[in-house]
């Protein structure tokens, strides 16, 4: 599962450090429970999502935006809702250049915000449109002018959806966002202690231990 996730690791609607990507990638390798938690999910990109929440607690907290692209709508809006909480405010000062901590924060995070995910979303599948444009853009260049219009179709229809996915977010207006900030707070300390004590942050220590990127700052240690 875990190889399965690495190859999605891409950002979707902020840009991520490298740095970043290889901490939160070492992560997972410890964290089965992370691993399930954004994979069996009927949001595909949920697990960009959490690397991007990562990237904001211990690297930047004001992300730079990526193109939006419908699909992604709901990603930005709660990006904007992170950004309006002062919880979260308060919890990336205590984050910043902590990977571990951040990794802990993050996941405790998107563990609450999956159940208002879920809610949210329903039945529906919310997932990238990515492969249907290529299939439309085939087919337009064959000449298979029917199968354009149907995959056209299909691909309105999804991102309607999509949007309106992201319009339920945008009405809950951060609900339980500022209370899965401040579970994260309280989560940090104790699972820090627990983990390193049954020596599971090795592999992020192996990382840290690399040369810092050009134009990246170098990361801090949590030992």
């Amino acid at each position: 599962m875990y190889t399965q996730l690495k190859t999605e690791l891409n950002p979707i609607t902020a840009e991520v450090s490298a740095t970043s990507k290889l901490f939160w990638q070492d992560y997972l390798k410890s964290n089965q429970a992370m691993v399930e938690i954004t994979s069996e999910t009927n949001i595909r990109t949920l697990n960009s999502f959490a690397l991007e929440v990562f990237h904001r607690l211990y690297y930047s907290p004001d992300p730079e935006w990526l193109p939006e692209k419908p699909e992604h709508q709901w990603a930005r809006v709660l990006h904007n809702q992170l950004s309006e909480s002062e919880e979260f405010q308060n919890l990336t000062l205590t984050c910043a250049g902590d990977p571990l901590g951040a990794a802990i924060a993050a996941q405790s995070m998107i563990t609450n915000l999956h159940r208002q995910l879920k809610v949210a979303s329903g039945d529906q599948e919310i997932d990238e449109l990515d492969t249907l444009r290529a299939k439309a853009k085939q087919a337009k260049r064959e000449g298979d002018e029917e199968l354009f219009q149907k995959l056209q179709a299909q691909g309105q229809a999804m991102s309607e959806a999509a949007q309106a996915f992201a319009q339920r977010l945008e009405d809950q207006e951060g609900e339980g966002i500022g209370e899965s900030a401040e579970d994260a707070e309280g989560e940090v300390q104790e699972k820090k202690t627990s983990w390193k004590l049954w020596g599971l942050v090795g592999g992020m220590n192996r990382v840290i231990a690399i040369p810092h990127l050009p134009g990246e700052a170098k990361a801090c240690g949590f030992d």
